[in-house]
């Protein structure tokens, strides 16, 4: 079955360059193809950073999609021309853009099949480095070339790097209370389980360095980004939940199932009282064995872990 989604050209809405991404929104679209204008015209606002950065962020609140670019600039300059001239420079200086477009949408397409590796595996599993909330991992390389009956003009190899590292939130995966009384215990785990509705807490666990290397007549160009994964995990007092307690450092998992009640598989109900808080020390636990109810990729800043996991 057909997934169609509706979106419109960004130089055919009203609206001053960002300002089209709220509008795309408000009209009930859900992608915008960007026009990449010649530097005479617009002086190159999206070959900055910073202004990279804005529309990443406006893409992020308002929902909005950038599955294409026009690149007008390759009206005058081709890739034909080589670095070290002014034509060859100016359309290179365009290409960082387009991964870090792709490639965020894609991770952020849960149905995509780069999304499913990356989460369902890569980000989840030992095998690309022992504890993943340790030490950097080894990089996990895939190289892509195409096959002889594709049309000359296209790259001649695309590899893909990727490298996991623990995230600047990975600590509040467990976490234990410090409260002396009752009233303060439930008002610090509470914010752990995501509020009242327990859809669990917004948790920057894992980064993401995706380097992609495009290989064209001899010649290479590699782009790296770094994105933070944010995950939330639910709980609730069954034992399907993605939270769990411990106490007092022992091994039982307790699910939560009021206030300050607590139920154990083979044990007696615990509810923690100002007279027994002293006693039942809680650490906070996600369930790590288990995949997340939510996984979300932003832009993020490299986080140093040290060494990297042999």
């Amino acid at each position: 079955m057909f997934s169609i989604k509706f979106g419109a050209l960004v130089f055919a809405l009203p609206g001053l360059l960002n300002g089209n991404i709220k509008l795309a929104h408000d009209n009930g679209l859900e992608g915008l193809e960007l026009g990449f204008v010649r530097r005479e015209e617009r002086g190159f606002t999206l070959g900055q950073q910073w202004f990279r950065g804005y529309y990443m962020e406006e893409s992020d609140k308002w929902n909005i999609q950038f599955p294409s670019m026009s690149v007008c600039e390759f009206d005058f300059c081709g890739l034909k021309h080589p670095r070290g001239t002014e034509k060859g420079d100016r359309v290179r200086d365009i290409n960082p853009l387009y991964p870090e477009i792709h490639v965020k949408d894609g991770l952020n397409k849960k149905d995509s099949s780069f999304a499913k590796f990356v989460n369902e595996q890569f980000m989840f599993s030992q095998s690309y480095g022992k504890d993943i909330y340790d030490l950097e991992s080894q990089p996990k390389e895939f190289a892509w070339k195409p096959k002889g009956s594709q049309p000359d003009g296209g790259a001649e190899a695309i590899t893909v790097t990727l490298r996991r590292r623990p995230g600047e939130g990975a600590d509040k995966l467990n976490q234990t209370a410090n409260s002396d009384t009752a009233s303060a215990l439930l008002s610090e785990i509470t914010p752990w389980e995501g509020g009242e509705g327990r859809g669990g807490m917004a948790i920057v666990d894992l980064q993401l360095d995706i380097t992609v290397t495009v290989t064209k007549n001899g010649e290479s160009f590699a782009f790296t980004r770094t994105y933070d994964r944010t995950v939330k995990y639910s709980s609730s007092d069954k034992s399907t939940s993605k939270v769990y307690y411990t106490v007092n450092g022992g091994t039982t998992k307790y699910y939560r199932k009021g206030d300050l009640t607590f139920v154990a598989a083979g044990k007696d109900e615990l509810e923690i009282k100002d007279d027994n808080i002293t006693s039942n020390r809680l650490t906070f636990h996600c369930d790590t064995s288990q995949q997340p109810d939510s996984i979300t990729y932003t832009r993020g800043a490299r986080q140093s872990t040290g060494t990297t996991q042999e």
